[in-house]
């Protein structure tokens, strides 16, 4: 009997080279997506439950979900997955005058009275309101036909919140930010506020 050892060593090789070629080709994605289960890699914000709130925390029903992609490891402190608390077309109708409240964290409980309900094109309503005392700040919305985005400002507490819109999990999130780690330009020191 005589085996022909070239042949059985490419029948033995062929396999293990698709493997290789199959997971090399996948390299760059690992690098650049987050497995899921990983978002421990953020602290949750730790923001309270609440009907009067702007946002309700959905948190504990995220916890397959991938980190959004979009946050930045070294300028986000904590976030967490929310929802908004009424409809978007209800939102996209409110009023000067409007009181919005929003829980930033267990023990950070905000108001901010509307001044400006204002169009952007066909699609966009672009919300403005003053953060009551005793803190000082602003919030600004935008609000489109199926998304908020947006920032919360609190001056007052030198602090910064975006509010996004994760496309790939379709749930919108707050992001406590680092402000420090903002608008740096390369060499210079970060802006402060006084």
């Amino acid at each position: 009997m005589k085996i022909n050892l070239s042949r059985t060593f490419w029948v033995l090789l062929l396999p293990v080279m698709i493997l290789w070629v199959g997971c090399s080709g996948r390299e760059g994605e690992q690098e650049t997506e987050t497995p899921a289960g990983e978002i421990a890699e953020f602290p949750r914000l730790m923001i309270q439950p609440g009907d009067t709130l702007f946002f309700r925390p959905i948190g504990h029903i995220t916890d397959g979900y991938q980190t959004p992609r979009h946050l930045e490891k070294e300028a986000v402190h904590s976030f967490i997955f929310v929802e908004p608390a009424d409809s978007i077309s209800n939102i996209r109708n409110y009023e000067s005058g409007k009181t919005l409240n929003f829980s930033l964290g267990e023990d950070l409980m905000i108001s901010a009275k509307i001044n400006r309900n204002q169009a952007i094109g066909e699609r966009i309503r672009n919300l403005t309101a003053t953060v009551k005392e005793p803190y000082e700040g602003v919030v600004t919305l935008s609000v489109n036909d199926t998304t908020i985005t947006g920032n919360i400002d609190l001056v007052s507490q030198n602090r910064l919140f975006h509010i996004r819109y994760d496309s790939i999990s379709g749930l919108h999130y707050v992001a406590d930010i680092d402000r420090s780690k903002l608008d740096v330009m390369q060499g210079s020191d970060p802006l402060e506020l006084n």
